[in-house]
């Protein structure tokens, strides 16, 4: 974590802030971004386009600094927080965990900002280097439990092109541990096969989108870009057409993957609601049954507004 600031001290960078643009000497490294409640949205206008963005919420809010550490994870545009205090030095270094690339600081911060740098150094707080792929390596859960979920609200997710056999999205109450529930492209003598479709669980639940990011179930629109994945573990997308959102009775499917971890998700009680055993097959959550194995996909990276984030989180 650098330390900037308009006076001279020890080994920080002398920056000054001229007509919304961050200036070292006579170069210009990148813009002053003000915050207010109305504009926070415009930070995405600026990354990848400028080498720096110095954020300055003009009454001290931590979640403006946490949502701008998400948006700008991995991409080549760092942030600095503008401080004003010595105690909310910590609160920027460590926002989700990662903080921000530098502090903007009043003279009266220099010693709390010094001790703060030299904190995180000696911790080795450095991002994960995560490796995205054209497929990803399932992995089998275990089922631990099966029980009534009561009612809820469930969504379905019909999209503009039709899933093949074997194929699905990853959903869970856990962003960290997702299984793989199949489309609707088995036949039944119940209804009509509808390969366009996946039920995929109550309104909370998560699911991939292509970016990488997590969005909840409930705030899919059509237009949605979600990742599908077949179950030999290979990765596609589709773009969603319609969601539909009703009032139906749900399971409760609890299980646990390899290294012990216990999730959990709510899907609709229904026969034409499948997961995927570990041989590739479909399974209707009707017949499923305490000690089967199913197709997931674990992660330890957290998320924060759906986005990755070099943090610990955990969810239950």
């Amino acid at each position: 974590m650098e330390i900037w600031s308009q006076e001279p001290h020890n080994n920080h960078r002398i920056i000054e802030i001229r007509d919304g643009e961050i200036f070292e000497g006579d170069e210009s490294i990148g813009v002053h971004f003000q915050v207010s409640d109305s504009n926070f949205d415009e930070i995405n206008s600026y990354v990848g386009i400028v080498d720096w963005i110095l954020l300055d919420c003009l009454s001290w809010k931590m979640i403006p600094i946490e949502n701008a550490v998400s948006i700008l994870r991995n991409s080549p545009t760092k942030l600095c927080a503008v401080v004003r205090k010595p105690s909310q030095i910590q609160g920027a270094a460590y926002a989700l965990q990662t903080g921000v690339d530098a502090v903007y600081v009043e003279p009266d911060c220099f010693e709390e900002a010094m001790r703060v740098q030299k904190e995180k150094i000696n911790s080795n707080t450095s991002p994960q280097n995560i490796q995205d792929s054209n497929d990803i390596e399932l992995e089998k859960m275990s089922i631990v439990n099966i029980e009534t979920g009561g009612i809820g609200e469930r969504i379905c997710i019909d999209f503009t092109r039709e899933l093949s056999i074997g194929e699905g999205i990853l959903v869970g109450s856990s962003a960290n541990s997702l299984i793989l529930v199949h489309s609707e492209s088995i036949p039944s003598q119940f209804v009509p096969t509808r390969p366009f479709r996946v039920n995929a669980g109550a309104v909370h639940t998560y699911t991939l989108l292509t970016n990488g990011q997590t969005k909840y179930l409930q705030e899919l629109i059509a237009g949605d870009e979600i990742m599908t994945i077949s179950s030999t573990g290979h990765l596609n997308s589709a773009v969603i057409g319609r969601i539909k959102q009703e009032h139906r009775p749900m399971l409760i499917l609890r299980w646990m993957n390899q290294n012990g971890i216990k999730s959990q998700t709510f899907l609709q009680q229904a026969e034409t609601v499948r997961v995927v055993d570990i041989g590739g097959k479909p399974m209707s959550v009707t017949e499923i049954t305490e000690g089967a194995q199913i197709m997931g996909y674990s992660t330890s990276i957290g998320r924060h507004l759906g986005r990755k984030i070099d943090a610990n989180v955990e969810e239950w």
